[in-house]
Formats: structure tokens, C-alpha cells, sequence
């Protein structure tokens, strides 16, 4: 139900729910401080410090120092304390000093004068910062001060935990709400990623945001429209190529009234149109038909064999089966076309077949000029033509290449044109096996 909604309504509600957990969060800050007030210290407390108790020395800072004058600047004796606590610990009054924070006026707290024993009452010690020194035996002092405030640290780290917390909640409901979102989304580009010229759109309409189902709608509708454009290209080629073969049939005929040298020139004429018909017509229907499991290697193979009985230089190398799903008839035209064009160019066609990290790599080299300084896209347009001169007996349509890149595309492969390293020119063909 929450994937329908819209785009712009989930972010929105996202960051309203991002603004009220980091308010509530603040108001449980609040309403729970200020952060606890240190407890105050008792002389009772400091006096088993000094006598060894561990307890109590956990709540203090014990250090020896040879001198107290760095560690006590800033502070006053307070001999009323000095004296109390030399009694409690039963030490002469001279072994035992206690300082307390000088109140110097114009510094906020300390401006004010400070509390008389009477009214410290059952707290003893200053309420400020103070140290506490007993000479020692052997020389030098043992000094003893407040220890950190465990009740402090305790409401920060709770502060920092609520916070930390708060924020996480939140980083997950936005992962969670984008990946809600995103899904049909990347669902819907894969599908147009994989689509192939002809074949109708793998996707159904995904359960998502309104805005992700309506491009799909729109994808769908886009695509059936060009297959109907494309349907009508076909149903036009046809129709020219049957209205054409007529009168090419009736040229056939009075051609042979000719004289030989008019009649081959002739002849030639007519098999170029045909020719060119049959290439157009495959070129407009792409890959037609249901794919399945084709042996590449054996495909290759048995062109290599029909091209050997007609006299021309065909060689095969191939590693073993190259299995890949694909429309065996386009594939075999593909594999063809690969062959005319380096017998035409180059007098000769050498295949390699060989499978390669997941991938059936099908290599056509010759022994021609190799390919003209022209872009790789351009050589594979149709009608362009890699023998710049036009000549129809070491030229084709300009349909071959054209043909060989749009079987595999629509097989999801790659094709590179470029020069062997013994020269000629060589196309590498990667199809997934």
C-alpha cells in the first residue's frame, strides 16, 4: 500500500518523520536534564581516602607530588578543614592541608564569599574544587582531589546514545524508503536495458509509485509503436520486393536476346538488385522466430565446409562447442556475411572460435588492405560500403556489416573492427555463451 504512493508524498512524509524523531529526541533531552548536580563530598569520605580505603579512593584523583605549589595556585588554605580532617585521620594538624578555590571577585561563582562551616553542614568539604594534601613519610605529599563526576559522564553518554540513536533510526527508514522507491525503478531500466529491436518488453507493470508505473505504461506504449513502424517498413519492403521481381524477371528474360558482353553486364545488374532486395528485407526483419541452443562451432563449421566446395580460402579454428541461446538462422547469416566481406576485401577468410571468460569470441581475419580510416560506427551503418570506389565486383550492398551488427546487438553481444596483427582487416565478435 505505502509503495503506491507517490514519489513526492514518501519524501515528504520521510523528512516530516525525520523532524518529529529529532524533536521528540530533543524534548527527552530536555525534560530529562539539566544533567545531575555532583553529590556533595564528606570529610568522613576524604579521611578514609587518605587511611587507604580502595571504596573510597575510587571517587577521587591520588597523586604523590614532591611540591604543592603548581597544584595548588589559584586556591586558599582552609586550615578550619585542615584541622578537622587531621583529627578524623589522627595526624598532627602540620601533615595534613586542605585547599579550596580562591573567590576572587568579578569570576562569576567565585565573587561570592564562601560558606561557613555551619552552613556546609553535612557536606564538609567546599562545595568547589579543592585539594587535599598529607606530607609523607619519606618526603613529599600525597595530594588528593575530586575524581571525575561519574554521574555527569553517565547523563552525556546517555545523551549521546539518545542522539546516535535517533539518527540511525533514521538513516534506516530513509535506506529502507529509498531502496522502496529506487526498486522499480532500476526494475524498469533493466527491462529497457535488455530489450531488443523487434521483441516486446519484458515487464510487467510494477507495484510502485504511480510515476514509475505510468513510465512503464509509456515505455510499453513507445515500443509498440515502433514495432508497428517497424512492421510497416517491413509490409513496404515486400511489397516493392515482389512488385519489383516482376519486371526483373521480365529483364531476365530479354537480357538473354543480348549480346554476350551486354548480357553478363546485364546479368550482373539484375543479381545486384536482387541481391539488394534480399539484404533490405533481412535488414528490416531482424531476428525473427523463437531462440534456443545454437553450436556456434558447428554452425562455423559448416559454412566453412559449403565455402571450401566452391574453391574459396575459408579456414576454421575453433576449441571445441561454443554453445550460446540465440536464432540460428540469423547467427548463420551473421557468420556468412563475416565471410563474404574477408573473401571479397582480402581474398581469403580465416575464423578462430574460442570461449572466453563467459563469452564465445568469434574472430574473422583476412589478408586484404583492412578497413578504411572510418569511424567503426560509420562502417556499420547500412549502405556504406568499405571500398570507397563503388565498384560492384569488389564491393557489396553496404548491407553486410550492418546486417552482422544488428544480429548481435539484438544477442546482446559486441562487434570491433579493426586491423589483424599481421595486417589485413579483422572483426571480433563477442556473444554470451
Amino acid at each position: 500500500m505505502l509503495a503506491r504512493i507517490p514519489i513526492a508524498a514518501q519524501l515528504l512524509a520521510l523528512v516530516m518523520l525525520g523532524i518529529l524523531a529529532t524533536a521528540a529526541a530533543m524534548m527527552v533531552i530536555t525534560f530529562s536534564g539539566p544533567p545531575p548536580r555532583e553529590p556533595p563530598v564528606r570529610l568522613d569520605e576524604v579521611a578514609l581516602a587518605l587511611t587507604g580505603d580502595p571504596r573510597a579512593r575510587e571517587k577521587f584523583t591520588m597523586v604523590e607530588m614532591a611540591d604543592l605549589g603548581p597544584a595548588a595556585r589559584g586556591m586558599t588554605e582552609r586550615t578550619d578543614l585542615s584541622a578537622r580532617l587531621a583529627a578524623r585521620i589522627g595526624v598532627p594538624p602540620a601533615q595534613v592541608v586542605v585547599m579550596a578555590e580562591a573567590h576572587e571577585p568579578g569570576r562569576g561563582l567565585r565573587s561570592e564569599p564562601p560558606l561557613p562551616l555551619a552552613r556546609e553542614g553535612a557536606r564538609d568539604m567546599p562545595p568547589a574544587d579543592f585539594l587535599v594534601a598529607q606530607r609523607l613519610a619519606a618526603g613529599g605529599w600525597m595530594t588528593l582531589s575530586k575524581g571525575p563526576d561519574r554521574d555527569f559522564a553517565r547523563w552525556q553518554r546517555v545523551t549521546a546514545l539518545t542522539i546516535a540513536g535517533v539518527a540511525l533510526a533514521i538513516m534506516l527508514l530513509a535506506w529502507l524508503a529509498a531502496r522502496r522507491i529506487t526498486a522499480p525503478i532500476a526494475a524498469l531500466a533493466a527491462a529497457a536495458r535488455s530489450s531488443r529491436a523487434g521483441a516486446r518488453l519484458a515487464l510487467e507493470i510494477p507495484a510502485g509509485p504511480p510515476e514509475v508505473a505510468e513510465a512503464a505504461r509509456a515505455l510499453h506504449s513507445f515500443q509498440q509503436r515502433s514495432m508497428d513502424l517497424a512492421e510497416q517498413r517491413l509490409a513496404m519492403l515486400r511489397a516493392m520486393a515482389h512488385d519489383i521481381g516482376t519486371p526483373l524477371a521480365r529483364l531476365a528474360f530479354r537480357q538473354e536476346q543480348l549480346p554476350d558482353a551486354p548480357r553478363e553486364a546485364a546479368l550482373r545488374d539484375i543479381l545486384t538488385i536482387r541481391q539488394l532486395l534480399a539484404d533490405s528485407l533481412l535488414l528490416a526483419r531482424g531476428v525473427a522466430g523463437k531462440a534456443g541452443p545454437v553450436d556456434l562451432a558447428a554452425l562455423c563449421r559448416s559454412i566453412t565446409l559449403r565455402e571450401a566446395d566452391t574453391g574459396r580460402e575459408v579456414t576454421l579454428q575453433a576449441d571445441g562447442p561454443a554453445v550460446l541461446n540465440g536464432h540460428a538462422q540469423s547467427l548463420e547469416r551473421m557468420v556468412q556475411n563475416l565471410v563474404d566481406n574477408a573473401v571479397r576485401y582480402g581474398g581469403s577468410a580465416h575464423v578462430r572460435l574460442a570461449m572466453r571468460d563467459g563469452e564465445i569470441v568469434l574472430r574473422v581475419a583476412d589478408g586484404g588492405p583492412g578497413f578504411p580510416d572510418m569511424a567503426q560506427a560509420e562502417l556499420l551503418k547500412p549502405f556504406v560500403r568499405g571500398e570507397v570506389s563503388r565498384n560492384d565486383q569488389t564491393g557489396g550492398s553496404g548491407l553486410g556489416l550492418a546486417i552482422v551488427a544488428q544480429v548481435v546487438a539484438q544477442h546482446g553481444g559486441t562487434i570491433t573492427l579493426g586491423d589483424g596483427s599481421g595486417g589485413g582487416g579483422l572483426v571480433v565478435v563477442a556473444l554470451p555463451a
